[in-house]
Order: C-alpha cells, then sequence, then structure tokens
C-alpha cells in the first residue's frame, strides 16, 4: 500500500474563488482579462495603499465593478471600495 499525495493547487483554487464570486456578482466583462488586472493591481487606484489578500481588513484588494452596468471599474481596496459604494451607489 503506497500513499498518494494530493497536490493542492493554493493559486488555482484562489482563481476559482475569486471567479465564481465575480460571477455571482453578476459581472460581464471577461473574467480573465480582469483576473490579469487584478494579479497585476499592487496599490488602490484611489488611495494609493499597498495593496493586501488578506481576508477582511481595509487593504485586502478588491474588483470594482459598477452595479448598473456590471461592467469592471478598477482594482481597489477594501476601504475604498465600500466608500465607493456609499458615495456612488447607495445614495442615489
Amino acid at each position: 500500500y503506497h500513499a498518494i499525495k494530493l497536490k493542492y493547487d493554493k493559486d488555482k483554487h484562489t482563481k476559482k474563488m475569486l471567479l465564481d464570486g465575480w460571477r455571482k456578482c453578476g459581472l460581464l466583462d471577461n473574467f480573465e482579462d480582469v483576473y490579469k488586472i487584478y494579479k497585476e493591481t499592487e496599490y488602490c487606484e484611489i488611495c494609493k495603499i499597498k495593496l493586501t489578500d488578506s481576508k477582511m481588513c481595509k487593504t485586502k484588494k478588491v474588483m470594482n465593478h459598477c452595479h448598473e452596468t456590471n461592467y469592471f471599474l478598477n482594482i481597489l481596496c477594501f476601504n475604498c471600495n465600500l466608500q465607493e459604494h456609499n458615495d456612488s451607489y447607495w445614495l442615489k
């Protein structure tokens, strides 16, 4: 009997989780293009803070999209994304 070690591909799992989340949000853009931009973006486009991949913190990297058209806008920190939603969507 030989034990078989299964390799866990964290990057692939993370990518699938992100893309599934974006589908649930209704994103209409090309997922691969948005994912590439997401992976390459290091700083928030509004406050310029260094982005992290932490679970829940104000510097967490998030994909910002228009809630009316469902198209990608930019990559922001969690904090700026909340502010964007408060300013441009929730207060209409």
